[in-house]
């Protein structure tokens, strides 16, 4: 197996006696690349540890604004019921009033949630309100 020609690939290479300089710079290479990649790496662990300390910061402030919104939330729990009745009786009057279903359209995006049926529009043309003048017009 072993020829002149082709070398052994598997078994340790000889290499010639020489004053170590090719290892010396190869391993300045290596250590450069080593300290390239430690900082490279500095940056994100830096970013990701500000981060996580915001972060827990801001958690500690939340608790003082906790009593304030538990208080809020409930003053708006307790309102809540006539709020969708406010909005039932406005969507009544722009049933039986069609000027005002433009100004209900207007605010229904904003609350949509507190409408009880869809707006019914009246699509038929507005009628001119009756004059005195006869019905079959001039005579």
């Amino acid at each position: 197996m072993d020829s002149p020609e082709q070398p052994e690939l598997l078994g340790p290479r000889r290499r010639p006696p020489s004053d170590g300089q090719p290892l010396k710079q190869e391993l300045g290479d290596l250590k450069r690349l080593f300290h390239a990649a430690l900082v490279a790496l500095l940056a994100p662990v830096l970013a990701s540890t500000l981060y996580v300390a915001k972060q827990m910061r801001v958690r500690g402030e939340l608790g003082e604004y906790r009593p304030t919104m538990q208080r809020v939330a409930s003053e708006f729990r307790q309102k809540e019921p006539k709020m969708r009745q406010f909005v039932a009786a406005m969507q009544g009057y722009a049933t039986t009033h069609p000027d005002f279903q433009p100004v209900l359209l207007r605010y229904r995006a904003a609350l949509q949630e507190y409408f009880v049926s869809p707006i019914q529009l009246n699509s038929s043309p507005l009628r001119a309100p009756p004059t005195n003048a006869p019905a079959g017009g001039r005579r």
